[in-house]
């Protein structure tokens, strides 16, 4: 047998769902436990791709991160300010590698730590297409 709903039902469902809410799904109870915050368990490398006479930002670098445990890379740009990031990155050591009009740049151990932002600012020399190597170890045995 077939049921009509009539206007006035139909409306007083929709009134009581929007009052209720709408559907609602079941939450897992939180113990005390879970209650504090998670420790970190990523970080993640963040800078500014720049001009090294002017200063200006560069927009549109190609940057690569590439873990050295596992070799693992992610690809990102620089934005239109220069700014690049890449998180959820396992604590470790990584390289990056950046590209922007012919000109290569190479940053070389740079060390993550969970829950931290590890700084790398790309700093190109265009007009003088040379690669640029720069070891952050060697900063750190300084």
């Amino acid at each position: 047998m077939l049921a009509l709903v009539t206007p006035a039902a139909l409306a007083a469902s929709l009134a009581c769902l929007v009052a209720c809410g709408g559907p609602q799904q079941a939450r897992p109870a939180r113990s005390a436990r879970s209650a504090r915050p998670a420790s970190p368990t990523t970080g993640a490398i963040a800078g500014l791709a720049s001009d090294h006479d002017s200063g200006d930002p560069i927009a549109k670098a190609e940057i690569r991160v590439r873990s050295e445990a596992t070799a693992a890379q992610i690809v990102t740009a620089s934005s239109d300010r220069g700014r690049y990031g890449v998180d959820r990155l396992p604590p470790g050591r990584y390289s990056v590698f950046a590209a922007f009009a012919g000109q290569p740049l190479d940053v070389v151990n740079v060390d993550v730590r969970a829950g931290e932002v590890t700084h790398v600012d790309l700093v190109f020399t265009l007009g003088r297409p040379e690669r640029i190597l720069i070891d952050l170890g060697a900063r750190a045995a300084q």
